[in-house]
């Protein structure tokens, strides 16, 4: 059940409004279970009260934010997704039709700047963006996983976008050779550390529906295929194959594949 007090008492923060996270809520038939939307044009104009709950307010207000955006998401018919499947089609033959894939990196304002992709996703008929989250920019933001992908979740339910939405981790990577020169010499502990750190993020942004890529090359990423996936979240279970540069795209050329 999501804890709505808590969320209420986050509207002592300045940038949470309270009288529009009621109407929020009021819209939302919120059950043990499941929520059911009441009003979704009213939803999608209140939505964004829960993506300041997640970045700004107390940690439990934070917690019931993060779960009221993506049980509401759901019931909006939009759902967090890897695009490994997507790729492994096109890689088989599957999928003909040659298309673009973009990627954003959204590093600022996470939710209008997600809007913006959306909106232009859907004045371009466009099928497919990633939303990506780099290690790096985890730091330099002050994003973490579950934000960024709460953020995207909602700027989808106000932009009226329905069906999959592509999220990210990128760039989640330790150097392969630097670990194969240090195997078995002194500074092993520091290695050791080094793949902790890793799989600690790596399992963080399965459970927060965000999809790590994965390369193995020299200085490059080391693959994490399948690693613990299906216990690690509830919902899909899949590292997406992707790679892409880490780059803001600004209107790319983008048609839609289409897909079932």
């Amino acid at each position: 059940m999501i804890d709505t007090k808590a969320l209420k008492r986050a509207t002592k923060h300045p940038l949470v409004d309270g009288a529009r996270l009621s109407s929020l809520i009021g819209n939302l038939d919120i059950g043990p279970e499941r929520i059911r939307v009441l009003d979704l044009p009213a939803v999608r104009s209140d939505i964004e009260q829960l993506t300041r709950i997640a970045a700004f307010g107390p940690p439990e207000s934070q917690s019931a934010a993060h779960r009221l955006a993506w049980e509401t998401a759901g019931s909006c018919g939009v759902y967090a997704a890897s695009i490994d499947a997507m790729y492994r089609a096109i890689g088989s033959g599957n999928i003909t039709r040659k298309f673009t894939v973009p990627a954003v990196n959204l590093r600022a304002v996470a939710f209008h700047s997600a809007r913006g992709v959306f909106e232009a996703m859907r004045t371009a008929s466009a099928g497919a963006v990633i939303f990506e989250l780099s290690r790096g920019e985890i730091g330099f933001t002050g994003q973490r996983p579950h934000e960024y992908a709460t953020a995207v979740l909602c700027a989808a339910i106000a932009e009226r976008h329905t069906g999959a939405v592509f999220l990210q981790g990128d760039h989640f990577q330790i150097s392969a050779s630097r670990y194969l020169r240090h195997l078995g010499c002194h500074n092993g502990h520091e290695q050791y550390i080094g793949v902790e750190w890793l799989r600690g993020h790596v399992a963080h942004c399965f459970c927060d529906d965000l999809y790590v890529d994965r390369r193995l090359s020299r200085d490059a990423t080391i693959g994490l295929q399948r690693a613990g996936v299906e216990t690690l979240c509830h919902r899909r279970g899949r590292v997406t194959d992707v790679d892409l540069a880490n780059r803001d795209v600004v209107l790319p050329a983008v048609e839609r594949a289409r897909l079932g």
